[in-house]
């Protein structure tokens, strides 16, 4: 029996409820408003380079990375993109089978094939797009190790909340966020935690707060020194 069971939000975009952590992927008040307030318009709008490099860690039903994808297929002048998403458990084709199909009628990259999406990106980096590169990676969190990655413009902080998995919002969590980000690069998430707010500060971010999605009061964004 699979751990995730897939539900539809109340804007009619799909998520997952993780049957463990009793934890949903997005707020069920909207998956799709959720991800295109938090990483997009607080994210993907704040930086200002044609070429750059995005992280997220927690790639989980992969809309964020569709979201970007969109963007990056419509904008103009062209922006070039390097993804890579952090999962250390990535979706099985019975998992993502009808998630692809609902989000496909919300975001419509029908053009994409689901199994690079979820599986071959896993193996190896897939071209997307000619202006939008994939690669995932199965690793703990605390394990990233930006030596071997490389560092990014923007990072998408969008794992499990802190009552579910505190240990992914304290020091050593925030320390990796900023080993893995260039100087002036972007960590943007949906939490308004006042103890990670705390830790970021303490690792060379600037942090200040935005209006969060859905009526929630605030999120954060922060800015690496």
């Amino acid at each position: 029996m699979e751990f995730r069971k897939l539900i539809i939000t109340e804007d009619g975009s799909p998520s997952l409820h993780n049957e463990e952590l009793k934890e949903s992927y997005h707020s069920r008040r909207g998956a799709l408003a959720e991800s295109q307030h938090v990483f997009i318009k607080n994210g993907f709008y704040k930086i200002n380079k044609n070429n750059f490099r995005i992280i997220e860690f927690g790639f989980g039903t992969g809309l964020n990375c569709l979201l970007t994808l969109l963007e990056a297929k419509n904008q103009t002048p062209m922006r070039t993109i390097e993804y890579v998403g952090v999962e250390k458990f990535p979706l099985k084709a019975s998992e993502y089978y009808n998630l692809w199909i609902e989000l496909n009628k919300q975001v419509a990259v029908d053009d994409i094939n689901p199994k690079d999406f979820y599986e071959k990106s896993f193996e190896m980096p897939v071209e997307l797009l000619s202006n939008f590169l994939l690669k995932n990676i199965s690793i703990d969190f605390l394990k990233i190790n930006p030596e071997v990655i490389g560092t990014f413009d923007l990072l998408y902080f969008d794992c499990f909340g802190a009552q579910a998995q505190p240990e992914l919002w304290g020091e050593d969590m925030a320390k990796i966020c900023a080993d893995v980000l260039n100087t002036g690069g972007v960590l943007t998430t949906y939490s308004s935690k006042a103890s990670f707010r705390r830790a970021l500060e303490k690792n060379n971010f600037q942090v200040g707060k935005v209006p969060g999605a859905l009526g929630k009061r605030e999120m954060m964004i922060a800015t690496k020194l």
